[in-house]
């Protein structure tokens, strides 16, 4: 393992058993950079001494991914920010001279300053959490390394900011115009947000409550989303318009390409793990509204199409996989065991199947903000059309719920008829396609460039609380996989199984007098003794499939 630092652990004790998960989410701009790494990784010799071998920058490289490296503005001899941006900058430019050769190309500046520099003065007198201090630092960074590094053909680096730690209408607009205007220092604009902050903990005043209504309408309702003390949050889609107006008229009047992008995303930074908010299911739990659930999962996939929809040019969540702790365990994969979270799935799910032009949903019928669609059209290969679905209405019982809904899709961007939910889209052909879905799940229908169903992929309730996923069709157990044991069998019920075969080495009792389901989509088939007990339910319960 590489040396750590003070106050600094080294990435290999997190990443280094799980770069193929990693791959094989469909992660493509891997993030390196929050307040420890800020704080820690000063010097160059700081980022080639922690990341080597497997972990080293080539080899991340060549797994496919575009690492994106910040530029520490903590001074190392004082080990608190810069107070001279100029010194700040000289440090910036050594990271980046050491590191260029490496491959690396993207480099963040600084991390959250508005929240974590502590309004301490820079040389110029301006407190660096505030716009004017931010400025002082990027626009003298930037200018250093960009004399040194800009080419008659472009920039062969690209810097990133400001990195603010959430979207603030106040400190965008300061940051996007006037004198503080930090966009022709940068080519890529980017924020923070997690819109339910440290769940159940007093920010500001108030109370941060989470709940399932104000979490599936905080990223693209027109619902405003009111908190306890009627303080209003602009939904994502909205800040991204007025951010994209800016960026657009910018580049129109000067000639750029600066983008946008959202560098640290998630439901919340922390989980209220004791249960203990006034809103009934804001705790650690897949049923629950933290960043491990179900519904956080749901979140992400759609936080991912609403960035595809306003021209995000990359979107990173916080984070792989993290936390020491229960409230700190926000990662996509779980910070203790390493296992797949709902986050991971519906990330997955859209990470390796959108490509080419995102299509919105046209059709504005639906009578619920719970249901949700967004599709994807690819002429080039494979040339195919995928739609999601979201279902994000409540089970109950939860995990065993099997009504559905009804749900009709058109290709042709006008869609007719009697269904729970409709949705439209405008990709040139004549098709309707019908179909069904449970409460609490997301699925993916892909078609070929003639409207032809070609792969469905479902993941719901069931599936998120089963212990094991292997990420089939339907997200079961795969064709033929046996139950032979009681553990089994206690195990895996409230699952949905592509081929369900029970093939008991022993007699399995089910010992609980209580209601059990066993889905399947295909077959199921029960060889040797399986007894219910008195008074107990055991469904084996198709599923419904499309056409």
């Amino acid at each position: 393992m590489p040396a750590t630092l003070p106050n600094c652990t080294a990435p290999g004790g997190t990443y280094t058993n799980h770069w193929t998960d990693i791959q094989d989410s469909g992660v493509e701009f891997l993030r390196i950079g929050g307040i420890a790494y800020d704080q820690c990784l000063r010097v160059p010799n700081d980022y080639t001494t922690l990341f080597t071998g497997a972990n080293s920058f080539p080899n991340i490289i060549a797994m496919g991914f575009t690492p994106v490296v910040q530029l520490s503005y903590y001074d190392p001899s004082t080990s608190l920010p810069y107070v001279d941006p100029n010194t700040a900058a000289t440090n910036a430019k050594l990271i980046v001279d050491a590191l260029y050769p490496l491959g690396v190309r993207y480099f963040t500046i600084g991390n959250e300053p508005d929240g974590q520099y502590n309004n301490n003065n820079s040389i110029t007198g301006n407190p660096q959490n505030t716009p004017a201090g931010i400025f002082d630092y990027i626009s003298v960074i930037s200018t250093l390394i960009r004399g040194s590094y800009n080419t008659g053909n472009g920039k062969p680096v690209f810097l990133v900011g400001p990195e603010v730690s959430s979207y603030t209408q106040s400190t965008i607009t300061a940051l996007t115009s006037g004198t503080y205007n930090v966009l022709p220092y940068i080519d890529i604009f980017s924020f923070h947000t997690y819109p339910f902050g440290n769940e159940g903990v007093t920010a500001s005043g108030f109370k941060i409550y989470p709940t399932r209504a104000n979490i599936i309408n905080v990223l693209g309702n027109v619902i405003p989303v009111y908190f306890a003390n009627s303080n209003l949050v602009t939904p994502l889609e909205s800040q991204l318009n007025t951010l994209n107006t800016t960026i657009t008229n910018y580049n129109s009047a000067n000639s750029t390409v600066i983008k946008a992008a959202i560098t640290e995303a998630n439901i919340c930074f922390m989980n209220d793990v004791s249960g203990t908010n006034a809103t009934v299911g804001t705790d650690d739990l897949i049923t629950g509204n933290g960043s491990n659930g179900l519904l956080g999962g749901q979140f992400w996939a759609e936080m991912m199409a609403i960035s595809m929809n306003k021209n995000v040019d990359f979107l990173n969540f916080w984070s792989v996989k993290e936390g020491g702790t229960s409230s700190t365990n926000i990662g996509y994969l779980n910070g203790s065991t390493g296992n797949k979270k709902s986050s991971y799935y519906l990330f997955q799910m859209i990470a390796k199947n959108f490509k080419g032009n995102y299509l919105a949903n046209s059709c504005t019928t639906n009578t619920s903000g719970t249901y949700k669609a967004f599709a994807y059209q690819n002429t080039t290969s494979p040339n195919e059309i995928g739609v999601v679905v979201m279902n994000q209405d409540i089970q109950s019982p939860r995990g065993t719920d099997a009504t559905t809904k009804s749900f009709r899709i058109n290709l042709n961007g006008s869609v007719t008829g009697t269904f729970d939910m409709k949705f439209a889209f405008n990709a040139g052909l004549s098709i309707n396609y019908d179909c069904r879905i449970t409460n609490e799940t997301t699925m993916l229908l892909v078609f070929n460039s003639s409207g032809t169903l070609i792969r469905k992929e479902v993941y719901n309730l069931g599936d998120a609380l089963r212990t094991i996923d292997t990420g089939t069709e339907v997200w079961g157990l795969g064709t033929g996989t046996p139950i032979t044991t009681q553990a089994q069998f206690n195990s895996y019920y409230d699952a949905v199984y592509s081929d369900l075969v029970i093939t008991p080495a022993s007699a399995i009792l089910e010992g609980s007098a209580d209601t059990k389901t066993l889905r399947f989509s295909n077959t199921a088939t029960i060889n040797g003794d399986f007894e219910v007990p008195l008074g107990a339910e055991f469904t084996l319960l198709p599923t419904i499939t499309c056409p």
